[in-house]
């Protein structure tokens, strides 16, 4: 059953285009972060490994978050079924969340450490 969303910006190619070029940016740049910070050792310490939890924590909401968005509001109502909208509801805020409490922690690590 499709639930029809309230805003739709399947009118306006230009918001899609966004949501979409966002969230290939996103899971681009914070692979590449990962990356970077599993393949040499000399950037594995404490503050890089905040840093590495918090691109974690920013790629899962490229692929799980932003491309859900974007694809919902290319087609104009939720392509996810009940349990993803309850699913996606969920780990938007969890997300958030956590990505608020790396900053904390990075900040933190930052002037006390």
């Amino acid at each position: 059953r499709n639930i029809r969303i309230y805003h739709s910006m399947s009118d306006d190619p230009v918001s899609s285009a966004y949501l979409f070029s966002s969230s290939t940016l996103s899971i681009l740049g914070n692979s590449l972060t990962i990356f970077i910070l599993l393949a040499r050792k000399r950037t594995r310490t404490s503050s890089n490994s905040l840093l590495g939890h918090l691109a974690f924590s920013d790629l899962i909401t490229g692929l799980l978050i932003i491309l859900s968005n974007a694809a919902s509001s290319v087609t104009g109502s939720w392509i996810g079924g009940d349990g993803w909208c309850q699913g996606h509801a969920y780990l938007s805020v969890l997300i958030c969340n956590v990505t608020y409490m790396l900053l904390t922690f990075i900040a933190v690590d930052a002037f006390f450490l």
